[in-house]
């Protein structure tokens, strides 16, 4: 049976209008492609930017460490060597003709302001100077009641005078000289250690 001009004429219309949804749709399709494509790449280059940016600061805080280590280390090894330094002087300063004078000296000044009882701590190797001492404080011409004991807990030299009745406490030892001036020391020899560019 052969069709109407009506119904050929919807037909073709049917059909233009399939042809033309299916190019929208592959259009819109398309475009939904091409805007997820570029979400991607900006996403992807966002990304990168960010771990790039990330990678970069781990690496300048780990540079950082690795220079504050240094440091550190660097630090410790000038620590111990003039600790080293110190007790070498230490054991030499001992030996010194002028340490006795220096233990004399102290001993007397303490005693000067001490009005009956001294008690006077020594390190063990310094009890040979016992006799020296007593007369250096008799000569003072004060009526001193002087007793000498060993104080284990001196490492370097020097001596404790205890005013029993004053509750006072001269600590004269080298320990307590150093540890006064220590940061004096300690400067000296950084300065010494730059000038040599042995230091930081």
């Amino acid at each position: 049976m052969e069709k109407s001009p009506l119904e050929d004429s919807i037909r073709k219309e049917s059909q233009r209008l399939i042809v033309a949804i299916r190019e929208k749709e592959a259009a819109e399709i398309k475009k939904q492609e091409e805007a997820c494509t570029d979400e991607i790449e900006r996403f992807r280059i966002k990304c990168e930017a960010e771990t790039e940016t990330k990678i970069a600061q781990g690496l300048a805080r780990l540079e950082n460490r690795s220079i504050l280590e240094r440091k550190k280390v660097n630090l410790h090894i000038i620590e111990d060597f003039i600790n080293q330094i110190v007790e070498e002087a230490v054991k030499e300063l001992r030996n010194d003709p002028r340490y006795k004078h220096f233990l004399l000296h102290t001993v007397c000044d303490a005693a000067r302001r001490i009005q009956k009882k001294a008690d006077v701590y020594l390190k063990k190797e310094d009890l040979v100077f016992e006799n020296e001492i007593m007369e250096a404080v008799k000569a003072e011409s004060r009526n001193h009641k002087i007793v000498i004991q060993e104080d284990n807990t001196i490492k370097w030299g020097g001596c404790i005078v205890n005013d029993e009745l004053g509750g006072r406490r001269f600590n004269n030892t080298i320990e307590r000289v150093y540890f006064r001036k220590s940061f004096v020391i300690r400067r000296e020899a950084m300065r010494i250690l730059k000038q040599k560019g042995l230091a930081l």
